[in-house]
């Protein structure tokens, strides 16, 4: 097990990421796309996405949509129009109580859990804290709770 705070979270991600062989599966509250801003780590892990997808990687996203915040409702709006563009696969929860949950899981092996969104904004911040576990039935179990939160979720792309 593995502290992440700050950048060793976006640095751990990207390289995992790198060298993911099978699968990457995202779930987080929310998610925003990368900005059009020059040196943000963020963009560098989602450039990296598209790589793992270009390698015949899957690469999956789910989060929530029944959110009453505005700028919420407007991450996940640019964020389906950006996995739409680049053919992304995702679905959004939109059941009556929030998706909340937070983790990825790369190739079935490694997981990464706390409390971090999929945003630019999260990886900056010294006030978020995750986990990453090297423990394949840790990662099993977190893949069958994200396979039945997926089968639950509407369809995106």
């Amino acid at each position: 097990m593995l502290k992440l705070i700050t950048s060793d979270y976006i640095d751990t991600l990207i390289s995992l990421v790198q060298y993911s062989k099978h699968e990457i599966l995202v779930c987080s509250y929310i998610i925003t796309p990368p900005k059009h801003r020059s040196g943000y780590a963020y963009n560098g892990l989602f450039f990296e996405l598209l790589l793992a997808l270009q390698r015949n990687v899957e690469v999956r996203f789910l989060c929530d949509a029944g959110s009453s915040s505005a700028a919420v409702r407007r991450s996940v709006k640019e964020f389906t129009l950006f996995a739409s563009t680049h053919k992304i696969p995702f679905r959004l929860h939109s059941f009556s109580s929030k998706l909340h949950a937070k983790f990825v899981v790369v190739d079935g092996l490694y997981s990464i859990i706390g409390s971090h969104n999929f945003t630019s904004t999260a990886t900056r911040s010294p006030y978020e804290l995750s986990i990453l576990i090297d423990e394949p039935t840790i990662s099993c179990e977190l893949l069958n709770y994200y396979n039945h939160l997926w089968s639950l979720s509407n369809e995106g792309y």
